[in-house]
């Protein structure tokens, strides 16, 4: 815990690289792998996968080669700032051969200022590895400077979430998802189901911000490739295997959360599963500084 004569930074960060819940062809939850949590002084705690061999059940269904995560908080002796990081990372991730990556990561760095509350946020080194839908390769195109603020190279003057650049980025994300001229080529079935429609609507209003409290967006500017099914912007639809959201990004007023895969299964298999996920933020109490 970092403190001075006006203020104490209470330092929090969690991780979890896979874990979820079967609920068909049988009921099990899926053990969460290298979970860890930053304590509110900060310091360094890692975590590594453990790969059961008596969950075959499971195993056939989601499996993984190796998972890792860590959290960090501490001060940096030169500038005074706060700086916390989270990283979570899997490796020869599988979902019933069907989507695969050879490594997805999740990184956030914070950095509060020594005399603010307001952080910068880096998210380099999240990456997505030879992904493959239907064993077909498929490149996952990242904007890691989404959540740059309209003052970059100084500390933001307000939050993330009511930043009218990152808005303007997210507005143009929804758009996307809903435009059926953003399809590729390929795509041959150019509807956009309801769903899709329901879940992803735009109102970047105060109001509307104020009542939902945080903004729901991705890392994720474009997909490139051809496989079997269809996607909008960063969703993967798949006839008989279900959802796919990738590099989902939950930003509220203090914290920023990264979900690099998050898969919603369907028939004939029924399951939810997310994998390298990553949350921090920090809050300082007492004084003004």
């Amino acid at each position: 815990m970092a403190t001075n004569m006006n203020r104490v930074h209470y330092y929090h960060a969690d991780a979890s690289a896979l874990g979820g819940h079967i609920r068909r062809p049988f009921d099990r939850p899926i053990p969460v792998q290298a979970a860890v949590s930053l304590p509110p002084v900060g310091g360094f705690v890692e975590a590594r996968g453990c790969k059961d061999p008596e969950e075959s059940q499971v195993n056939s269904i989601v499996s993984f080669g190796n998972a890792y995560s860590h959290v960090s908080g501490s001060v940096n002796k030169d500038t005074g700032a706060l700086t916390t990081m989270v990283t979570s990372t899997v490796e020869n991730f599988n979902v019933l051969d069907t989507f695969t990556a050879d490594r997805m990561v999740a990184q956030i760095s914070l950095d509060h200022p020594p005399g603010g509350f307001i952080p910068k946020v880096n998210l380099i080194g999240t990456q997505f590895e030879n992904v493959r839908i239907g064993g077909n390769r498929v490149e996952i195109i990242l904007d890691l400077d989404i959540c740059s603020h309209s003052n970059d190279g100084e500390y933001p003057d307000q939050r993330c979430m009511y930043d009218r650049q990152f808005l303007s980025k997210v507005g143009e994300q929804y758009r996307r998802i809903n435009d059926t001229k953003s399809m590729p080529d390929w795509i041959e079935d150019r509807t956009v189901p309801q769903w899709v429609q329901k879940r992803y609507q735009w109102d970047d209003s105060k109001d509307a911000l104020s009542e939902k409290g945080y903004v729901l967006c991705s890392v994720v500017k474009e997909i490139r490739g051809k496989f079997p099914g269809k996607h909008y912007h960063n969703i993967i639809e798949i006839p008989d295997f279900g959802k796919i959201f990738l590099g989902e990004l939950i930003v509220d007023c203090g914290s920023f959360q990264l979900i690099m895969a998050r898969l919603e299964l369907g028939s004939p298999t029924e399951a939810c599963i997310s994998a390298s996920v990553g949350k921090a933020n920090g809050s300082g109490g007492g004084g003004g500084g």
